[in-house]
């Protein structure tokens, strides 16, 4: 959920592992990682700490079409107009995002 709506709809195991939304892939690159692989005797980060850019949208005033668009990296002039619709992309996963849309 970003702002009041809900982005990606998955069983969590899969959502953590393969998420599609941009947000929740952010999200969970947002995570510090405590799993940690051992290889040639170092231990290795799974991934490196990302932040989100800008600041969270007002909720009682959230901005026009995807509520994500302005701290979005992939943002297209429809995300800016227009609410991304629900896509259903795997049995169980549902994702409101205009990359996966069918157009």
């Amino acid at each position: 959920m970003y702002a009041g709506k809900i982005v990606e709809e998955a069983p969590t195991e899969e959502f953590v592992e393969k998420p599609y939304h941009p947000y929740s892939s952010l999200l969970i690159k947002s995570i510090p990682d405590v799993a940690f692989i051992l290889k040639h005797e170092k231990l290795i980060k799974v991934h490196d700490l990302v932040s989100i850019s800008g600041a969270p949208p007002s909720l009682i005033t959230p901005p026009p079409g995807c509520r994500f668009h302005p701290r979005c990296p992939y943002a297209m002039d429809i995300c800016r107009r227009e609410e991304p619709p629900t896509t259903q992309i795997e049995a169980n996963r549902f994702v409101s995002c205009w990359l996966y849309a069918k157009k």
